[in-house]
């Protein structure tokens, strides 16, 4: 072997070894998606739009008729939850057996209001972005509702 291809082999074995440590040091550094209660919280929060999308295009009727017959529980969040059930949506396996309720990444329950019930001033924009007309939002980590502010986890649903 002459001493280019052993000077060949040792700069490529360097920048191999270079480049593992980099992609060692940037997945310690960054966080995995999913795998932040935030992050999590986002995707069931996006799940639920999804599939109150999905329920209102395939029945024809608005979800709010629908949860109006589903239960005649007074919290939106089990009502929605109920409907889920009963329609047999992906988003049943987001219902927490134990509360009837769907959870956030911190095991609290969304919090999940008509648009027309919360005052436009009170929700952050992300949270009154879009059209829709269920809320849904997280605490977030201090456990404290501030309609979107603060630390709660919205997802901006167009």
């Amino acid at each position: 072997m002459t001493a280019r291809n052993q000077s060949l082999i040792r700069y490529l074995s360097i920048t191999v070894i270079v480049l593992l440590v980099a992609m060692l040091i940037r997945t310690r550094i960054s966080p995995k998606p999913g795998h932040s209660k935030i992050g999590d919280t986002q995707v069931i929060i996006r799940n639920c739009y999804y599939n109150i999308a999905s329920i209102e295009e395939t029945s024809g009727e608005s979800v709010r008729d629908m949860v109006r017959r589903a239960t005649s529980a007074t919290n939106l969040n089990t009502q929605l939850a109920t409907l889920f059930k009963a329609m047999g949506s992906d988003a049943a396996r987001l219902v927490d057996a134990q509360t009837d309720q769907i959870l956030d990444a911190w095991n609290q329950p969304l919090f999940v209001r008509w648009r027309a019930d919360l005052d436009k001033a009170a929700g952050s924009p992300e949270l009154m972005i879009g059209t829709n007309d269920l809320l849904l939002w997280s605490v977030g980590p201090n456990g404290r509702n501030d309609f979107g502010y603060g630390d709660d986890v919205v997802f901006p649903h167009r």
